[in-house]
């Protein structure tokens, strides 16, 4: 038994695609790999699938244009279309993600300034920051 595996970092060129069934969870989505040959860039496209937990993962946390660094196996896919001529193509059926790309909803940053007007978190009241006695 041969099987071909592929690590690649890139960003998806669609938000992913999400089916859930009785029995399982499934993620299918694309990704834009750039490569350099011979001083030209070079782009590819690759799609991919992944199942499970990690489909889930994926659902909730990446969308276009997220990038993605992928591990898992590249196999060939065939089947018929409409007119019966055959076709195929490699999928890579995804065995890791690592996220690249912060989540969705990122949280504003801090405003800047010299007094800024907080929520303590324990009492729920506000509060007022006065950055004058820090350190720093």
């Amino acid at each position: 038994m041969s099987y071909m595996r592929i690590i690649g970092i890139g960003r998806l060129t669609r938000d992913p695609e999400y089916k859930e069934g009785d029995t399982f969870q499934l993620c299918s989505f694309s990704i834009a790999v750039s490569d350099k040959v011979k001083g030209v860039d070079k782009v590819f496209f690759l799609d991919c699938k992944s199942w499970g937990k990690q489909a889930t993962n994926i659902k909730n946390f990446v969308t276009k244009g997220s990038q993605v660094m992928i591990d898992g196996k590249l196999e060939l896919e065939e089947w018929q279309d409409t007119q019966g001529i055959k076709r195929s193509k490699f999928i890579a059926h995804v065995d890791r993600v690592e996220f690249l790309s912060p989540k969705k909803d990122v949280q504003a940053p801090m405003p800047l300034g010299k007094d800024v007007k907080m929520n303590d978190p324990f009492s729920g009241q506000g509060i007022m920051i006065d950055d004058d006695g820090l350190p720093f």
